[in-house]
């Protein structure tokens, strides 16, 4: 149901929200205006979400590839549109500016004024691959030749996207941001191990002990 109303809609509120920022006077209206903002955000997500599900569920129907596409391409650049208007705000002499970013981690803030148009179509670029991936038929002679493509030019775009947030690689950045891992390279080394040393047999023992109750 993502269509130019609703993107019109954000738009509007984006530019109230920096105005009432900017100004800085009235916290409480800043407030509601932000809530309300990040209430259209979410909605126009899950919105590119649905359309994500759809072309996933029939990867053969163009017109599912283009609506999924099409929300991407809105999506990405509201999300860098927001970020700009966020960093104005950051970057401005406003009095509300330490109650606005007093949630905001230091990473976060770092994300925000490291983004820019490269990142953006780079995130881009990976969706329309991802959408190049499924469209692929396993009987076609060029099939391994293609996927290997699309493989090697995601994952450099993962790195790139990586190396302008200031992460060593896509690894590091998707572990930290997407999905939020509290933990590190070292913790992961340790549960590597522990399942090599341990999960076989952990695994088998509860497999025959379940086996044993199960043929009484």
């Amino acid at each position: 149901e993502l269509d130019q109303q609703m993107l019109d809609t954000f738009y509007e509120e984006m530019e109230k929200v920096e105005k009432l920022a900017i100004e800085g006077t009235d916290i409480e209206a800043i407030e509601a205006a932000s809530d309300k903002l990040e209430e259209l955000y979410m909605d126009i997500v899950d919105q590119i979400q649905i359309a994500h599900v759809l072309q996933s569920m029939d990867v053969e129907d163009e017109a599912l590839a283009e609506q999924y596409l099409t929300a991407v391409d809105q999506g990405v650049q509201l999300e860098t549109d927001y970020n700009a208007m966020t960093r104005r705000v950051y970057n401005s002499d406003s009095a509300a500016k330490e109650v606005l970013f007093e949630d905001w981690t230091q990473d976060e803030i770092d994300r925000m004024l490291a983004h820019n148009e490269e990142i953006a179509s780079l995130e881009k670029r990976n969706e329309e691959l991802t959408v190049e991936y499924r469209e692929l038929s396993q009987e076609s002679p060029s099939w391994e030749e293609e996927v290997v493509r699309i493989y090697n030019e995601t994952v450099k775009n993962g790195n790139r996207i990586a190396e302008l947030y200031g992460y060593e690689n896509y690894y590091e950045y998707a572990s930290r941001v997407i999905y939020e891992r509290d933990f590190g390279a070292e913790e992961r080394s340790k549960m590597r191990s522990y399942a090599i040393n341990y999960m076989m047999d952990i695994a088998n023992n509860a497999l025959v002990a379940f086996l044993s109750k199960f043929e009484t």
